[in-house]
């Protein structure tokens, strides 16, 4: 098998997980519940991600100061984009509307430009 078909045919696995995932959830839609089970393992997945790749190197350069300024600072940063872009004060009377999900686009395209600078600084260094 060429290089490329292995490649493409690794990629092909989450891209038909997510396609067949997304058709089974617009016909049985999930309770909340489950959905925030989902989003806590997956939360959980992330950290322990970044306890795999991240921490051995903090432990490595014994930088506790720029490591806490790095991760408050993500905290940080999390909170006042929820806090701009969510309306928390809302009237009583007022009926849901559906509306663009402005926080969850904001961080997802923050989340993509930190993976790829993550990814070309790992890239570059070996």
């Amino acid at each position: 098998m060429t290089p490329f078909l292995s490649i493409a045919s690794y990629a092909l696995l989450p891209a038909l997980a997510l396609t067949l995932s997304s058709v089974w959830a617009s016909y049985y839609p999930l309770s909340r519940k489950t959905k925030s089970a989902i989003l806590h393992f997956s939360a959980g997945v992330i950290f322990s991600v970044i306890a795999v790749e991240i921490l051995p190197q903090v432990v490595e350069y014994h930088d506790w100061l720029l490591t806490t300024l790095g991760f408050g600072s993500a905290i940080g940063l999390m909170l006042l984009i929820r806090q701009v872009t969510e309306n928390t004060h809302q009237p009583a009377q007022s009926q849901p509307t559906a509306s663009i999900p402005i926080t969850f686009l904001v961080l997802l395209g923050i989340d993509v430009i930190v993976d790829a600078v993550a990814s070309d600084l790992h890239n570059s260094h070996g």
